[in-house]
């Protein structure tokens, strides 16, 4: 049903985490594990990517607790 579908995305976005910052990030920093964490809600970058954004650098000041977006981040040598 396609209602279901719609249900279930709300549910995904209630119980599943992103990735946020733990520490206040300067521009230009290069991302490690230990800066990021997971948080509810999942409207944000899946905390299952955590991989796919360590070694990336920050494009602009990130605050700590901000839940972390693309926009925020760039590949090292980009």
């Amino acid at each position: 049903d396609k209602g279901d579908a719609g249900r279930f995305a709300v549910m995904k976005e209630v119980f599943e985490k992103s990735l946020v910052s733990v520490q206040d990030i300067s521009e230009g920093t290069t991302i490690t594990r230990e800066m990021v964490g997971e948080k509810k809600p999942g409207t944000g970058i899946p905390a299952k990517r955590l991989n796919d954004i360590v070694g990336m650098r920050a494009k602009r000041n990130i605050a700590k607790e901000q839940l972390l977006s693309l926009e925020d981040l760039e590949n090292v040598g980009s």
